[in-house]
């Protein structure tokens, strides 16, 4: 068979990456060589801006045409968007109303014989040390999905040449970038599962656990169990911070609560009932149905797939009517990640229980009552719609949510025990160490 054609972009990169990989560094690459055709699934750590640049000139002197998954909206970039679709590469849709449909370009490619490159991370590893931090579970959905190799690979030195965090770039004198690749990893236990939550997240692990022991191997060094996380207590301190949060409930209170989060930097994710108002928040940043004339940030997503809404996710913002809690809850329950802080923003008591609703999220995911925090504070007293009093405007009400998570915080309540917090969700977090 003929060696695989990437077309004039491809041959325009190579042009341009080839002499800059050779001026940063020493490249030394060991393991099994890549499959020279069909598609394959490769699975990489993610330390530094220049992965892409590197691992892209690795591939191609395997014979084959390197395609990344990235985010959708790059293609939207007037220059670098060109490129992208010029090179072949793939977009990832995120905050499209199913999980499955978040990924179609990717299973398209597999389908066609492609080989891709993920960085299962999502983003260049938090983790202080460069090891791995917990993963997002896309790459178990397409390794599933696809029957491909799936082959783990390591690569470490280009932190040294590029690093984001501590904002260095120190490309002389040379480095060395060393990169592993491993045997295909055997899927078969657990293609005939049902795809649930549990499935996904194994899947993930073990990838994740194989491309550990690689970097391992590059590095000389052994790395630490499990996978860092920023929401868990850092290895020199007990200083915790939410990163990854989900809201289920695309209301007026649930759009604003996210809005929040994401105003303060968190990475969030907005589950709506509606596939039309998730398309409306993701593609538009607007909720006219119930937050008009508010504009949202730019990095809040929503779907209306609570699979892809909870992936991942260090708390879970509960944001659905009080009488249909329970309801909703127990459809979810499967999907919620282990561990994570469940809080709830519902008032009142469940009619014919009497119970309160932190006492009904416990009973219904089956958590126990540490592990659940209720926001609660000053609210608005509008009156109902026959009432000749009007409420609040949208506006009105989401400044002061603002203002009332900075100056003058809400109470979280983890458990009976009150904590006073400038985030809620991270305090009750906290509250938990």
């Amino acid at each position: 068979m003929r060696k695989e054609k990437g077309g004039p972009w491809i041959r325009m990169c190579a042009i341009v990456l080839y002499p800059t990989v050779k001026l940063l560094a020493r490249r030394v690459s060991t393991g099994p060589k890549l499959p020279r055709h069909g598609g394959v699934l490769l699975v990489m750590n993610h330390v530094s801006h220049l992965d892409p640049v590197f691992d892209a000139v690795l591939v191609h002197n395997n014979e084959r045409v390197p395609r990344f998954l990235a985010k959708s909206s790059l293609w939207k970039i007037p220059v670098l968007g060109k490129i992208m679709a010029g090179a072949g590469q793939v977009p990832v849709f995120r905050g499209t109303a199913d999980a499955k449909e978040s990924l179609r370009a990717a299973n398209e490619g597999l389908e066609q014989g492609k080989l891709l490159v993920i960085y299962p991370e999502g983003t260049i590893t938090k983790d202080p040390d460069g090891w791995p931090m917990a993963s997002r579970t896309g790459v178990a959905r397409l390794a599933l999905a696809n029957d491909v190799p799936v082959i783990p690979a390591a690569r470490w030195g280009t932190r040294a040449i590029l690093d984001k965090y501590n904002k260095k770039f120190r490309p002389f004198p040379r480095k060395t970038v060393t990169t592993i690749f491993g045997e295909p990893i055997d899927l078969s236990a657990y293609r005939d599962q049902p795809v649930t939550t549990q499935v996904l997240r194994e899947v993930t692990d073990l990838l994740m656990e194989r491309v550990k022991e690689l970097l391992e191997q590059a590095r000389g060094e052994q790395a630490p169990a499990g996978f860092y996380s920023p929401a868990r207590p850092s290895r020199t301190g007990s200083d915790m911070e939410l990163q990854r949060i989900a809201v289920l409930g695309a209301g007026s209170w649930g759009t604003t609560f996210a809005k929040v989060l994401a105003d303060a930097g968190r990475d969030v994710v907005l589950w709506a009932r509606r596939p039309e108002v998730a398309d409306e928040i993701t593609n538009h940043k607007l909720n006219t149905g119930y937050l008009p004339g508010i504009r949202l940030p730019e990095t809040l997503r929503a779907t209306a797939d609570p699979l892809l809404a909870l992936d991942g996710a260090e708390a879970v913002v509960l944001a659905v009517p009080s009488q249909t809690l329970r309801a909703n809850l127990a459809a979810w329950r499967e999907l919620l990640p282990e561990g994570a802080t469940l809080v709830s923003l519902a008032k009142g008591i469940e009619l014919g229980t009497g119970k309160r609703m932190s006492e009904v999220v416990a009973e219904v995911a089956q958590v126990p009552a540490e592990q659940v925090a209720v926001v609660s504070g000053r609210t608005w007293r509008g009156r109902s719609p026959r009432s000749s009093r009007p409420r609040p405007s949208s506006r009105a009400r989401t400044t002061s949510v603002r203002w009332r998570c900075s100056a003058r915080a809400p109470m979280a309540t983890s458990g009976r025990t009150p904590l006073p917090t400038s985030s809620a969700v991270s305090s009750a977090a906290r509250a938990r160490t």
